[in-house]
């Protein structure tokens, strides 16, 4: 077998439902077999009639990826493995236009081939499913419109009588596509788990537009919907329009959150019933809505469903066979010829399969409390379930719209949250792989897959995410091979004539640019500052995984061309710095101070302009803030720092949400020089000042930004407006920073397995009295327990301890517990150290003081 197999005939390849099934037989109870599978566009593997998997896992170019699934056959005798398989035939934000196919393989415990006794196909879209009904939108696939059978019910089990179907054949996708790899990072891959919904409301409804075909979603969201009134049974027409008796009835469901899930709809009604499902990220005016905003074409959030003659009155389950991105669900049952059968209709069961990378369906090992300050634990734990909603085979931007695998979202964002809270990176470790082997002719770093846009910012934001990786992980053996080569093929194009002018700058004008929604350059420079500060932090990041794998040869050369970059921005600051150190070329402008360039003597940078914020702008000041340029060359702090951050606070109090009555960002068309005040960018704003010892200021942001955010949805929005997305993300970057800034404690696991940097900045006023607590995780050895972290205020001052050089913050007495059994861990900067790594052990308490 493991052959690419799909259905015969032409015109199979477009909205093509498939059902495919392998009988095989186990001599012995309770056998133990892997199953390997793969299926384009999509699948679900049943076995004896129960759901054990889906898939595909994404993939780039010609090579896909097939999973694993283990499973324990409980009864000797006759078995089957079933496929249900769609084949979209379009282009999807998940998938490329790829020809159709199924793939199974079935092994025993001794990892031998079991044989298959019989491989049987049938087109299902020939009898269940109308081709090509509906498309949820341009971004995604078709949505389901099926009449119901002993057929749909039954075709899975194993005494289903199949001798009748055709045998299936080589797919076409054999000639374009090679034979399928496990990629050991995703061993645990994507997957549904069964869990409950709430009932928020039942009711009766009419019909108010026609036919059934003009516009199926106008239809749904023009019925009248009449709540039922529980306390007596009666309904309240509420209208003086007279529809004469009811139609139908409705159900609405919460699922808590906006998330990919399938419903489970179990349901007894008479032939030719027509069930409707719509799914709704919002409810709008109470009701669910079909239509989802931002999409770039129509859009259809909706199944139907016809009760077939076979199925009269017989309990149904209905399950669609793709994840709907939604939180609110509503089941419309409609009969539009016989209404006295509106009575007859027993909805039994409602519950959900809910799709998501298969470890993060638990709990967070990673833990963050605010003692004194409950709303700031809620914005915490409101970032770790968006991001949950938001990574399924790999990391996406959002569940709803696009599940669109995007790296300046994954890499800025999400890889930080999971780093903070999950112990398994493995799905940031695909979209470091993909978007790097997707890179263009130039080496350029794919800014999505599998589309391939190119995306200068999120380029530049993959060298931190590598960066960020291997400190989080200590993965030095993918990123010493591949990603390592693909990182330095892309800077060394950056740093071409092509990109870079020697005196001038980074000046990539034939790619795309993000920065921000609303961001549009001031053209007060010659060269873009955000992409060029954006340059510094990238090749910080890059030396960084030199050193981590041991490339003396690359941290040579790309801290040369680090310190030409800084000079250079420094240069076009203003700022007037001396001993900035210029190993290469020297930049224009630059006069020398005594010494030949080429021997990394000190250079003094003259400067021709006064440092000038606002001609900088707000994302500039952000992004030249944290790339650290408010420094001199032995870490100082220059003056004009102070001018930055006065014009970063001004901008964002001017900001909506920080300020009611300004513009919004209603819709993605907008623009404005000024900015606007995002969840993505604050991403790097807040780093920043975090970093200059502005605590105080970012968690009163927190709780004015992110605390109007969730009066508007359950998790974080796209933008500060609720017309967008309700779940993305990129709007969760409280979630990290608390973690990283408020607990401090840091993974460095490039230098060794359990090895952190103390970097702790609190502030004098946030969080309050009580102080904060949680754990983080530690990936080494698998399965280690979290390292537990406190602190709360003191005003001791113990004289001899080294204090921290961190403006803005007070003393505090910092307690970490490392539990026993899997070794001690090793911290940098702990206060009063004499030797570079402190080895804990047990629980330590020490008081920081002198905070400057």
């Amino acid at each position: 077998m493991e052959s690419y197999l799909w259905l015969s005939g032409s015109g199979v390849d477009t909205d093509v439902h498939a059902a495919f099934r392998f009988t095989f037989s186990t001599e012995n109870p309770n056998e133990k077999l892997s199953i390997h599978h793969l299926g384009i566009s999509w699948y679900n593997v049943y076995v004896d009639g129960n759901y054990v998997a889906e898939g595909p896992t994404r993939f780039i170019g010609n090579t896909p990826y097939y999973d694993e699934t283990e499973i324990t056959i409980p009864t000797a005798g006759k078995h089957v493995v079933a496929v249900h398989a769609h084949s979209c035939g379009e282009q999807t934000r998940i998938l490329l236009k790829t020809p159709p196919l199924v793939w199974v393989g079935i092994y025993n415990a001794a990892k031998e081939l079991v044989k298959i006794d019989s491989s049987k196909c049938y087109n299902l879209s020939s009898a269940v499913y109308q081709s090509q009904w509906k498309r949820m939108s341009v971004l995604l696939g078709w949505m389901e419109n099926a009449t119901l059978s002993k057929l749909t019910a039954t075709w899975m089990l194993p005494t289903f009588d199949d001798s009748t179907w055709a045998s299936p054949v080589a797919a076409a996708a054999a000639s374009t596509l090679q034979p399928p790899v496990r990629l050991s990072l995703t061993a645990s891959g994507a997957s549904s788990v069964a869990g409950p919904v709430t009932e928020m409301d039942t009711g009766t409804l009419w019909e108010t537009y026609g036919y059934a075909n003009d516009d199926p979603h106008a239809r749904l969201i023009l019925r009248k919907l009449v709540r039922a009134t529980r306390a007596d049974g009666v309904v309240t027409a509420g209208n003086a329009i007279d529809y004469g008796p009811p139609q139908g009835k409705f159900w609405r469901y919460d699922a808590g959150r906006p998330q990919l899930l399938r419903p489970i709809v179990t349901i007894a009604a008479p032939a030719g019933a027509t069930v409707e499902i719509c799914y709704s990220q919002a409810l709008i005016d109470g009701k669910a809505s079909p239509y989802h905003p931002l999409c770039g074409s129509p859009s259809c959030y909706m199944d139907r469903y016809t009760i077939g003659a076979d199925l009269d009155n017989v309990a149904t389950t209905i399950v669609p066979l793709e994840p709907r991105g939604c939180r609110y669900f509503e089941v419309h049952v409609v009969f539009d010829d016989d209404v006295a059968d509106v009575g007859r209709v027993v909805l039994s069961s409602v519950t959900a399969l809910f799709r998501g990378y298969a470890p993060y369906h638990t709990r967070p090992v990673g833990q963050f409390l605010c003692a004194s300050d409950t709303l700031l634990s809620t914005i915490w734990q409101t970032g770790v379930d968006t991001t949950r909603s938001c990574v399924e085979d790999t990391c996406v931007d959002g569940p709803c719209r696009e599940r669109g695998e995007w790296t300046g979202d994954t890499l800025a964002v999400t890889l930080p949250i999971l780093a903070a809270t999950y112990s398994d990176l493995r799905p940031i470790a695909l979209s470091l792989l993909q978007s790097s082997s997707a890179a263009n002719a130039n080496g350029v770093i794919s800014g999505n897959c599998p589309e391939n846009t190119y995306i200068t910012d999120y380029a530049l934001i993959w060298f931190e995410g590598l960066y960020q990786y291997v400190c989080a992980t200590g993965d030095v053996a993918t990123v010493t091979s591949p990603l390592f080569a693909r990182a330095t093929r892309c800077m060394d194009y950056y740093l071409s004539p092509a990109c870079y002018t020697a005196g001038v700058g980074f000046n990539p004008s034939h790619e795309g640019i993000v920065i921000d929604w609303g961001y549009t350059d001031n053209g007060n420079y010659p060269i873009n500052m955000c992409l060029n500060a954006l340059l510094v932090t990238a090749l910080r990041a890059l030396v960084g995984v030199a050193t981590a794998i041991d490339n003396n040869a690359a941290v040579q050369k790309y801290t040369t061309a680090l310190n030409t970059q800084v000079a250079l921005m420094q240069k076009y600051l203003g700022l007037d710095v001396t001993d900035v150190a210029v190993p290469s070329e020297l930049p224009t402008g630059a006069v020398s101070s005594g010494g030949d360039a080429s021997t990394n003597d000190a250079w003094t940078l003259v400067a021709d302009t006064i440092f000038d914020p606002a001609k900088l702008g707000f994302h500039a000041n952000a992004l030249v803030l944290r790339a650290g340029l408010f420094r001199d060359a032995h870490g100082g702090v220059l003056p004009e720092r102070d001018a930055c951050i006065a014009s970063i606070k001004s901008a964002l109090g001017g900001m909506f949400p920080a300020n009611k009555d300004a513009p919004r960002l209603s819709d993605p068309g907008k623009r404005s020089t000024t900015g606007f005040y995002t969840p993505y960018f604050q991403t790097f704003t807040f780093d920043g000042l975090l970093r200059a010892g502005e605590c105080n200021f970012v968690v009163q942001q927190y709780a004015t930004a992110w605390g109007w955010a969730l009066t508007q949805s359950s998790c974080w929005l796209e933008v500060f407006d609720p017309r967008w997305e309700v779940v993305h993300s990129w709007g969760g970057c409280p979630t990290w920073q608390l973690s990283r800034f408020a607990l401090g404690l840091v993974p460095r696991f490039d230098v060794g397995e359990r090895y952190f940097v103390l970097d702790l900045h609190v502030g004098t006023t946030a969080f309050g009295s009580g102080g904060c607590r949680g754990t983080v995780p530690v990936r080494h050895p698998v399965g280690a327990a979290p390292i537990h972290v406190s602190w709360t205020r003191t005003t001791q001052h113990t004289a001899g301890v080294l204090g921290a050089l961190w403006a803005g913050e007070a003393a505090v007495a910092l307690t970490v517990t490392v539990p026993d059994g899997d070794g001690p861990i090793h911290v940098q900067g702990w206060p009063g150290a004499k030797v570079p790594w402190t080895a804990l052990t047990g629980t330590t308490t020490v008081t920081i003081t002198d905070f400057v």
